[in-house]
């Protein structure tokens, strides 16, 4: 029987590219106000497990089951060398978090304006909302693009490596920010990160990638087992 709370249910699942099998025989779960954290090397299927989730990956075996559905679902991926100089202005990046909510006509409603505004104040960036996402700063065009993120009101966020390239500072800040809309909404957060500050500060439950589920249970084991020259 499945929990009331249940967001997400991944079941035995393989991901492949081609010949090469990136995810192995996966299996966890997440629930409603859950924040996840999932750990581990280069390479070990972090943001390829987050691709199957999403339906980017098609599986090779096992299961993806979304209790809150597709639009259910929000991602901020990595940040990569070059986006900064995307030619659109704050604003024009968090609405398009709304775009399919109407069709194409008209492209945004009043009703998508007021998610961005909303969006935008909740990560403390509405005044930002003019300038070119090129002109903000690391941790303001991150906070940027969660707020495009949650214009679609998420019951289940992933965000992967949301702290990769800020300062302890900002990346502290935008985790506590990411927490408080948690329990505010009762929003399940999976995110990847090598940051073990990070990990310890936002998630209740780590889940160590090799390809396979490591380890999956929570952080204070995880962090007893890495005193001890463990996972």
């Amino acid at each position: 029987m499945i929990a009331p709370s249940r967001v997400l249910e991944v079941q035995n699942l393989s991901l492949a590219y081609g010949r090469h099998l990136a995810v192995e025989s996966a299996s966890f779960h997440l629930d409603a106000a859950e924040c996840v954290c999932m750990v581990g090397r280069n390479g070990s299927g972090k943001s390829t497990l987050f691709k199957g989730i999403l339906g980017l990956v098609p599986p090779r075996s096992g299961n993806v089951l979304l209790h809150v559905g597709h639009g259910g679902v929000a991602f901020v991926p990595q940040m990569h060398p070059g986006e900064e100089d995307f030619p659109a202005s704050a604003w024009e990046v968090v609405i398009a978090g709304c775009q399919g909510r109407n069709g194409f006509f008209p492209l945004y409603s009043e009703r998508d304006r007021q998610a961005a505004r909303r969006s935008l104040e909740a990560m403390g960036v509405m005044e930002l909302a003019g300038r070119g996402i090129g002109e903000l700063s690391g941790g303001q065009r991150r906070r940027a693009l969660l707020a495009r993120a949650l214009c679609r009101d998420p019951s289940l966020l992933l965000m992967d490596e949301p702290c990769a390239g800020l300062d302890q500072d900002s990346a502290g800040q935008l985790l506590r920010i990411v927490d408080d809309l948690r329990r505010e909404r009762n929003m399940a957060v999976l995110m990847s990160s090598h940051d073990l500050e990070a990990v310890s500060m936002s998630a209740s439950r780590v889940i160590v990638m090799d390809r396979r589920i490591a380890f999956d249970g929570p952080v204070a084991t995880w962090v007893d087992h890495l005193g001890k020259g463990g996972i």
